[in-house]
């Protein structure tokens, strides 16, 4: 069973962790999937093929199969709507569906139960940081999947 307020606490206490791509180890950097993984793995994940989840063998700009793979074997696709912390986040930097981003849903505002705050880090913030999906991060939402419990 997936504890996701452990996952939510995780990446909060990696706010301010430095970028670095293919980023594995907070004390000397961590990347996008490197801040997800952590997360979950701290949450009580078992991926069915780790070797999948901690790849690194990937460019600057991801071709975004891997991420797609991953969470369409690993997680239920879910509506912005349904969207729950814990819940993975796929995002495009350019236009198109091919995911080369990916966040964790932190929490829903709950005053305004439609404003959604993820937890992410790239080279543009430098760092892992806890922002609100503003409308540029939610123009390039390709996927929202929420992580089986017992995904194998």
């Amino acid at each position: 069973m997936i504890d996701r307020q452990k996952v939510i606490e995780t990446a909060r206490k990696l706010r301010g962790v430095r970028f670095v791509h293919q980023g594995r180890d907070p004390r000397v950097g961590l990347d996008c999937i490197g801040l997800v993984n952590l997360s979950l793995l701290a949450g009580g994940w078992q991926p069915c093929r780790p070797d999948l989840s901690l790849r690194t063998d990937y460019a600057r700009l991801c071709d975004g199969k891997l991420f797609s793979q991953l969470a369409q074997e690993e997680g239920e696709p879910v509506t912005l709507e349904q969207a729950q912390p814990a819940d993975v986040v796929l995002m495009t930097w350019r236009s198109g569906k091919i995911p080369h981003h990916v966040a964790l849903v932190t929490m829903r505002n709950p005053e305004r139960p439609d404003q959604v705050f993820v937890c992410h880090t790239d080279a543009t913030f430098g760092a892992v940081c806890e922002e609100l999906l503003c409308d540029d991060l939610l123009n390039r939402i390709v996927g929202i999947y929420r992580i089986k419990d017992e995904s194998c």
